[in-house]
């Protein structure tokens, strides 16, 4: 792989992102902590942009599918689908781990 990749964001993900944003600034009152999550989120997607196959894959959640991968960011799980042949990455979903995560959260 020569080129970064590029990324898009479905809207279920925008929707996680900003859930979990949105709790930790207004119901755990720690918007430090909330910025220090969306400073890692960030971290993490440029990660996945130059490297989009480093991460694990979702074995784990019953996905086969080698293009399905997961990042761990502090207590969630970022899930996200690799296109090769488009050199993209499109960010599926931003969920909290404590949480019982199936196949159908995901796809």
């Amino acid at each position: 792989m020569g080129s970064k990749y590029a990324w898009k964001m479905t809207p279920l993900a925008e929707a996680d992102i900003d859930g979990a944003l949105s709790y930790i600034t207004e119901h755990l009152l720690n918007k430090t902590a909330a910025q220090r999550l969306f400073s890692a989120l960030n971290k993490t997607i440029n990660n996945i942009c130059e490297f989009p196959m480093a991460y694990a894959g979702c074995e784990y959640y019953f996905i086969s599918d080698v293009n399905y991968r997961h990042a761990i960011i502090g207590n969630y799980v970022l899930f996200y689908r690799v296109n090769e042949e488009k050199e993209q990455v499109e960010i599926l979903r931003f969920l909290y781990s404590g949480r019982n995560i199936g196949q159908s959260d995901i796809l």
